[in-house]
């Protein structure tokens, strides 16, 4: 059975026509970085995960360094299970690994034979619609990038976000959803396998 790091979540929020205003909304206001990931020494996100009927450890997910490659930062990270583990679509395991910001975009880099590769995450300028393709761990060619939604609310046990919601099409039969918050990052990942279902969910998040 394979745990899937950024595995989809089953959405238990209400999709509704609620804005940011709405008192009942987390995202922070007047964060000075509005972007889907804040990328910062120091931040950290703690997550708890379900791979049904289990509730799984949590894990905790430290932005602990950067550094410079051609034109991105990027920043690695320090985390204890999920984002961590060798066979998840959205893992962190070091050896370079990390995730960088160029404007709007979100990319991350995994070491792959060696060499650090770049997959995008949220593309530039994204509107509902829009379909990327990415190249993925040899999935050349098959894996699409969909975003669904950029206002969809969700409730998870950090609080109600307003969120931008993407699809990963892996494969055939391989589904993530990942929703990002505006000024605090990932808040929810979904997957739909052959062979699994399993969730994370946001717990909290902390920034210095």
């Amino acid at each position: 059975m394979k745990i899937v790091t950024i595995s989809l979540f089953i959405l238990l929020s209400v999709f509704s026509g609620c804005s940011e205003n709405d008192p009942n909304i987390t995202n922070p206001k007047n964060d000075v970085d509005s972007s889907y990931f804040p990328l910062k020494s120091g931040n950290k996100w703690v997550y708890e995960g379900y791979l049904f009927p289990y509730v799984l450890p949590t894990d905790t997910l430290e932005c602990v360094s950067n550094y410079n490659k051609d034109s991105y930062t990027i920043f690695s990270f320090n985390s204890n299970f999920y984002f961590g583990y060798d066979d998840c679509f959205f893992n962190l395991r070091g050896n370079g690994e990390g995730l960088s910001l160029k404007g709007d975009s979100l990319f991350m880099f995994i070491n792959k034979e060696g060499s650090l590769r770049k997959y995008l995450l949220i593309p530039p300028n994204t509107y509902v619609g829009r379909i990327d393709t990415i190249y993925l761990w040899g999935y050349e060619g098959m894996v699409t990038l969909e975003t669904l939604s950029t206002d969809e609310i969700i409730t998870v046990p950090a609080g109600t976000f307003n969120c931008l919601r993407v699809i990963v099409h892996w494969g055939i039969n391989e589904l993530y959803s990942i929703w990002f918050a505006r000024a605090v990052g990932i808040v929810r990942v979904e997957n739909h396998l052959i062979y699994d279902y399993n969730i994370i969910e946001l717990q909290s998040y902390s920034s210095p």
